[in-house]
């Protein structure tokens, strides 16, 4: 299942399964990526409100995440208000995973 991760220099993999997971309504997800994802979710609109807030405890995945939200103002938007993992909208899933897809070259 991690080989479905499209970028794999990407550290934002773990994520991209969680989110496929969720919007396949397939496996349930365990509690521990629940919050883990809530998590990174939470740390990168973070970022994305103010940069000069990284430091050097700020997870590489949350700056990755960040630089690909911050450009839709809208995603960010809706992201900063879920609190809870079971928040994620189909539609959300759906667009922060097309967020994620790297772009043609």
């Amino acid at each position: 299942m991690l080989a479905a991760a499209t970028n794999r220099s990407s550290s934002l993999g773990l994520l991209q399964v969680v989110l496929r997971t969720v919007e396949g309504h397939g496996t349930q997800v365990s509690d521990q990526l629940r919050s883990h994802t809530i998590e990174l979710l939470q740390q990168a609109t973070s970022v994305v409100a103010n940069p000069r807030a990284i430091n050097a405890g700020t997870p590489k995945e949350a700056i990755e995440l960040a630089l690909h939200i911050r450009d839709v103002p809208a995603l960010s938007t809706k992201l900063a208000a879920v609190k809870a993992f079971d928040a994620l909208s189909p539609e959300l899933v759906r667009d922060l995973l097309e967020t994620l897809q790297p772009s043609a070259a």
